[in-house]
């Protein structure tokens, strides 16, 4: 789908979870709402580590032309969380098994033509969310699209917000180029 031919800033939100994700209750007609009154362009639909949305998304797209969801996935390993924009297959994020590892799964979003974006990089919440911070020291940046500068409530809280500005400017200054989020 789209929604505006010319070139433009487009506004919007990443990572959305509906009702698929097991950790969300939102419907889609509540997400559209919610945009709207946001005056959002787009939001990516990443449930937790499955694709079943994509197709949901598809469906309700067509009674929809103000508003661009785009599929994706939240893939969710023990050592960070991350979320697809456009993948048309399942990402596996089960890293250390059978041998697999970030750089294989990095290459399989790659390969499926999607973009990857690194989420809430610095919330280290040890029990309470493990995981959520991202510790892939073997991460192959060159294929990483964006990196989330800020988690959690729409209106501001700089809850770790300094701490992440730092890790992407030293990403940046060793000359990738990685959207902030």
């Amino acid at each position: 789908r789209v929604l505006e031919q010319a070139a433009r800033w487009d506004a919007g939100d990443f990572p959305v979870h509906a009702s698929e994700s097991g950790d969300a209750s939102a419907t889609f007609d509540q997400i559209r709402d919610l945009a709207r009154t946001r005056g959002l362009d787009f939001v990516n639909l990443s449930d937790h580590n499955i694709i079943t949305q994509h197709s949901l998304i598809a469906a309700y797209q067509d009674g929809v032309d103000d508003l661009l969801f785009l599929r994706g996935s939240e893939v969710t390993t023990y050592a960070g969380h991350g979320n697809t924009v456009g993948n048309r297959s399942y990402i596996d994020h089960h890293i250390g098994r059978d041998g697999w590892t970030i750089q294989q799964l990095l290459a399989q979003v790659e390969e499926d033509g999607a973009l990857f974006i690194v989420n809430h990089p610095q919330l280290d919440l040890g029990d309470l969310c493990i995981g959520c911070a991202w510790k892939h020291e073997e991460t192959p940046w060159a294929k990483v699209a964006g990196i989330e500068l800020q988690t959690g409530a729409y209106i501001y809280q700089s809850i770790f917000l300094d701490s992440v500005l730092a890790r992407w400017d030293g990403l940046l200054d060793e000359g990738y180029r990685i959207t902030g989020v």
